[in-house]
């Protein structure tokens, strides 16, 4: 598979995660969950808009004489800001799932503790009775 063709695999799978945040936010009441759903929604169109215009540049230089050959490949990722836009949405989006792991966790344990709680009472008032 050529850069080209990933770049528009990339695009189809951006487009079809923007529909899915864009349904997501149809649904959504005011509040954390409805501003993340609208953070990720302007961090999606940012990163499609960022890959069309690599793509564009990527069928540039396909066409070209490849007048950078020189450039080894770390030195075009470091200068690619496409690369580097990307690699701050996906901290982003790790930074997000981390961030719900941790209130379901918290949850779930407060949710074992009430329970253990509801146990203990249940048989003290067992063993009163």
């Amino acid at each position: 598979m050529t850069d080209v063709d990933s770049l528009r695999e990339a695009i189809e799978q951006y487009e079809a995660q923007l529909s899915q945040v864009q349904l997501a936010l149809t649904t959504a009441t005011e509040g954390h969950d409805k501003d993340n759903l609208l953070s990720l929604q302007s961090d999606i169109q940012e990163l499609i808009a960022l890959t069309k215009e690599s793509l564009r540049s990527a069928e540039g230089k396909d066409t070209s004489d490849n007048e950078d050959d020189g450039l080894s490949d770390s030195q075009d990722e470091e200068d690619d800001p496409m690369a580097k836009e990307y690699a701050m949405f996906k901290a982003e989006l790790e930074e997000e799932e981390e961030e719900e792991s941790k209130t379901k966790d918290e949850n779930e344990q407060q949710e074992s503790s009430s329970n253990s709680n509801s146990i203990e009472v249940s048989k003290k008032i067992s063993g009163n009775a």
